[in-house]
């Protein structure tokens, strides 16, 4: 599976990808259970390949309507404000806390 998920450089050696819903459904039902990540490193391309695992944390049932019985968590208006004090070239967002 190939996705062009964002990635966040992490350090030198690290990296983490944001996969939305659409590439956790094609994980899911993949035919290999296996992620191949394409890049380029000092001008030579690079690839690996890592397993999948899915896990549910949480699952939430309703016989209503999902917005209402699920609304989107709000943000801590101190972790709002640190969010938007960061430089856009900040992809770390660490340092302003983590999601509740």
């Amino acid at each position: 599976m190939r996705d062009d998920a964002g990635m966040i450089q992490i350090d030198d050696k690290h990296a983490a990808f944001d996969f939305g819903g659409d590439a956790f459904r094609a994980a899911a039902h993949a035919t290999q259970p296996a992620v191949t990540f394409q890049a380029t490193s000092s001008g030579a391309a690079i690839q690996k390949t890592a397993g999948v695992e899915l896990d549910v944390a949480t699952l939430g049932l309703t016989t209503g309507v999902p917005y209402d019985a699920f609304p989107e968590p709000g943000c801590d208006p101190d972790v709002a404000d640190c969010l938007a004090a960061l430089p856009a070239s900040q992809l770390d967002t660490g340092a302003c806390g983590t999601a509740s």
